[in-house]
């Protein structure tokens, strides 16, 4: 993870995805951290995350989401593109 990077998605594609994007290339929606949580409406979530040097570990409320072991040759984390647009992408 030093040389890389991961982002934590909470509520994304509808607003019940949650997991890590992006490991081996795919995003949160289709690796094997993806789960399905429902936050509902009107109400803040505690959310916990840690990162070690061996592990990236999150929790809404007391519900593990992630449990991600880093150095994994099986997954590994790739950085993924980034969702920011180029110039040259703005409409």
């Amino acid at each position: 993870m030093k040389e890389s990077f991961l982002t934590l998605v909470l509520g994304g594609w509808g607003g019940s995805l949650c997991g890590l994007s992006c490991i081996d290339g795919y995003d949160a929606a289709n690796n094997f951290t993806s789960k399905i949580f429902y936050f509902g409406t009107g109400a803040w979530w505690p959310v916990r995350l840690r990162v070690t040097d061996e592990k990236i570990e999150a929790w809404i409320e007391e519900d593990k989401i992630v449990d991600f072991t880093i150095g994994n040759p099986d997954y590994p984390c790739d950085g993924g593109e980034s969702s920011v647009p180029s110039e040259s992408q703005h409409i």
